[in-house]
């Protein structure tokens, strides 16, 4: 928020993060911003009816954590890009691997599949401990870049959908 813009009166500001809601208010008086009512709520999303679960797939150490169907099965494979010069987001995370910036990929599936936030967590090399790293995501041809700071050898970061990941 910029608060050089903002006009007399109050205001209310709300960051959602995940399936937590902060909410503040600020009250600006004659160019002075003065804080007031200050509260943080905590809200879950509309239940799906569905158990939280994680799934963990036993060659690579990835877990998938979130609204997942009791039935659901996950898949980690080595990472399957689109045909060169049809997608935007692979021919990204092609440069990387050219660019020697490429450490793994993986295609990252459930079946079936399901809605709302997944936490995904990639086991890396304890030599990455406080390091940043950047997974590059294909979602039907559109590149995500997601940072992650890897702590006690893993990367953890939330995503809406399963596709492809290289991580750099």
């Amino acid at each position: 928020v910029d608060m050089a813009r903002l006009s007399s009166g109050g205001h209310r500001l709300t960051v959602n993060f995940a399936y937590q809601a902060y909410t503040g208010g600020i009250w600006v008086d004659r160019g002075t911003i003065v804080p007031y009512g200050i509260s943080f709520k905590v809200s879950a999303p509309a239940s799906s009816n569905l158990p939280v679960r994680t799934l963990i797939n036993s060659a690579t150490g990835i877990t998938v954590s979130g609204d997942i169907t009791i039935n659901a099965t996950l898949t980690v494979e080595d990472i399957s890009l689109h045909t060169k010069g049809t997608c935007v987001a692979c021919d990204t995370i092609r440069k990387a691997q050219k660019g020697g910036r490429f450490l793994f990929g993986y295609d990252i599936s459930l079946s079936p599949t399901t809605t709302g936030p997944l936490t995904i967590s990639i086991p890396m090399d304890s030599k990455y401990n406080g390091q940043t790293i950047t997974i590059l995501h294909c979602i039907n041809g559109r590149l995500e870049t997601i940072n992650a700071t890897v702590v006690n050898g893993v990367a953890m970061f939330i995503v809406t959908e399963l596709s492809p990941f290289a991580v750099t």
